[in-house]
C-alpha cells in the first residue's frame, strides 16, 4: 500500500513545486500594446524576428462587443516592412483547399498593405529603428512592453551573413565560421 501512496503524493505536490520557481519574466511575455474602444491588441514580447527591413511579431487581436459586426479577432504573425511602411498578417488556423479537400492548420496570409491601423503603426514607430532603415529613431520614453521586447532582442546573438552570389551564407554556422569570406 505504501508503494502506491508515495508516488501519488509526489505527483500531487510536484506541479505546485514546479510552478513556484517560474521566473517572473516568463509570466509577462504576452503584453497589451493597445486597448481602445473597438479592440485589444497583445504582443509576445519574446518572439520577435528581424530580417533586413522586415520585422515579424506574434500578435493577438481581440474584438470588443461593440465592433463584432464590423471585424473579427485573430491571432498570428504580423510582418512590418519598415522600408515600404507596409504590413502583412498571417492568420493562425487558416484553412486551405486542395482538389476539393479542406486542409486545416497553417497560416492564411493577407496581402501587403499600407499601415493604417493604430497597433501596426505603434509597432513600426517603436521597432523600425532596429532594422537600420533610414529615418527611424528610438522613442525617448517607450512603454513597458517595448522595453521588455528590446531587452529580449538585444540579448539574442546577432547572426552574421555573407553574400555569395544570390545565396546568403550563415557565418555563425560551424561549417562557415572559420572561412575567409566570413572573417
Amino acid at each position: 500500500m505504501k508503494r502506491f501512496l508515495l508516488p501519488l503524493l509526489a505527483a500531487l505536490t510536484l506541479p505546485s513545486v514546479v510552478n513556484a520557481g517560474v521566473p517572473e519574466k516568463f509570466k509577462n511575455k504576452w503584453m497589451v500594446i493597445l486597448d481602445n474602444e473597438s479592440s485589444t491588441w497583445q504582443m509576445n514580447t519574446e518572439d520577435i524576428e528581424i530580417k533586413g527591413e522586415i520585422i515579424r511579431f506574434l500578435v493577438k487581436r481581440y474584438v470588443k462587443e461593440a465592433d463584432k459586426e464590423n471585424s473579427r479577432g485573430w491571432e498570428g504573425k504580423l510582418r512590418i516592412n519598415c522600408k515600404k511602411y507596409t504590413r502583412r498578417a498571417e492568420l493562425k488556423g487558416g484553412a486551405t483547399t486542395l482538389g476539393g479537400l479542406i486542409l486545416g492548420g497553417g497560416y492564411t496570409k493577407t496581402p501587403w498593405a499600407d499601415i493604417k491601423e493604430q497597433a501596426p503603426n505603434l509597432l513600426a514607430s517603436n521597432f523600425c529603428y532596429l532594422t537600420g532603415v533610414e529615418g527611424y529613431t528610438a522613442e525617448p520614453n517607450p512603454p513597458e512592453w517595448v522595453k521588455n521586447s528590446i531587452k529580449y532582442i538585444e540579448s539574442k546573438p546577432i547572426k552574421k551573413y555573407s553574400q555569395q552570389g544570390s545565396v546568403n551564407i550563415n557565418c555563425d554556422s560551424p561549417v562557415w565560421k572559420n572561412k575567409p569570406r566570413c572573417n
